[in-house]
C-alpha cells in the first residue's frame, strides 16, 4: 500500500463540496465518520459524493479517513511518551490489533520499538533548542 500525501489534498481538489468534505473528516476525524451523514452535509448522494472524493482527492473517503487517523498516531508515538492505548483513541482508532499489523508493516517496527527510536532524537533536538 503507497502511503498518501496528505498535504497535496488541499492543492489538488476544486469542488467546494470536497474541500469541505476534507474539512469535516481533518476537524472531526477522532469520531465515528457515517458515508452517507458526510455525503448529504455537502449535499450529495453518496455514489456520487464516493465518486467525486475518488476523482478530487485520489482515494476513497473511508482511505483518506485511515490515512489521517494513522499519520496522527504515528506522530503522536514518535513526539509524546503518551501509552499506546491513549494516542489510538487521540488518533480516533478503535482497532488496536489491526493498528499494530498495519504500523508494523509500514515501519518495520512496533510501535514501542518506533518510539524508542525517535523519542532520543526528539529529547536531544529539545534540549538543543533550549541551550542553544
Amino acid at each position: 500500500m503507497a502511503a498518501v500525501s496528505m498535504t497535496t489534498y488541499q492543492d489538488r481538489h476544486r469542488d467546494p463540496r470536497i474541500q469541505s468534505a476534507v474539512e469535516i473528516i481533518s476537524n472531526d476525524y477522532r469520531r465515528r465518520i457515517n458515508l452517507a451523514e458526510l455525503a448529504g452535509t455537502v449535499g450529495l448522494s453518496v455514489s456520487h459524493f464516493a465518486h467525486l472524493f475518488q476523482r478530487e482527492v485520489g482515494v476513497s473517503p473511508a482511505r483518506f479517513l485511515r490515512e489521517l487517523r494513522f499519520r496522527q498516531a504515528e506522530q503522536l508515538i514518535r513526539t509524546t511518551t503518551l501509552p499506546l492505548s491513549e494516542v489510538l483513541v487521540l488518533a480516533g482508532i478503535t482497532e488496536r490489533s489491526h493498528f499494530m499489523r498495519a504500523f508494523k508493516q509500514r515501519n518495520g517496527l512496533s510501535p514501542s520499538k518506533y518510539r524508542a527510536q525517535c523519542l532520543p532524537i526528539s529529547s536531544n533536538l529539545l534540549k538543543y533548542e533550549q541551550t542553544g
